[in-house]
């Protein structure tokens, strides 16, 4: 497995752990009847295709997606006999909801953005040498009523290989 995708699991493993403990105000959907059900908030990787309706249909029982974007590295250094360079691997959970706050349907995108952000803050997978730094939170997208926000967390590990 690479480290990439090793690194997206240790996220969704971090994540679904705690959004298993959510309180169930945040995990209660509105059906069309009007009476509220408890959903399960799902954790998982990034769709291949993101079609519009996949889109609509993550949002209607709450879902947390993770990406890998992409990696920085540093200068190249000499450490013995091996080059040794930085690499920063940034990472993007979005979360997607019917509302924007627990007020509004009981699915709190707000609420969700805040676990998900709290939990990865210091979080350290194995293969980085730094916990996770949050850069950014986001809104990303709106349609027909499902709201998409994302959080952008960064994770150090070097890249190493003998001259």
């Amino acid at each position: 497995m690479s480290v990439i995708v090793a690194i997206e699991e240790a996220i969704k493993d971090r994540l679904q752990a705690e959004i298993e403990g959510v309180p169930e105000l945040i995990k209660m959907m509105p059906v069309l009847d009007g009476d509220p059900i408890v959903a399960p908030v799902r954790v998982e990787s990034y769709p291949s295709n993101p079609s519009e309706q996949l889109l609509l249909q993550l949002a209607q029982t709450g879902a947390v997606v993770v990406r890998y974007v992409g990696s920085k590295y540093g200068s190249k250094r000499v450490a013995g006999s091996i080059v040794v360079q930085d690499r920063t691997m940034s990472y993007e959970v979005q979360i997607f909801s019917r509302s924007l706050a627990a007020r509004d349907s009981g699915s709190g995108i707000y609420e969700l953005l805040d676990i998900c952000a709290l939990r990865l803050i210091g979080f350290l997978p194995a293969g980085c040498v730094d916990g996770g730094e949050l850069v950014q939170d986001d809104f990303v997208t709106e349609v027909k009523g499902a709201w998409a926000y994302g959080i952008v967390v960064n994770f150090s590990s070097q890249v190493e290989m003998p001259i």
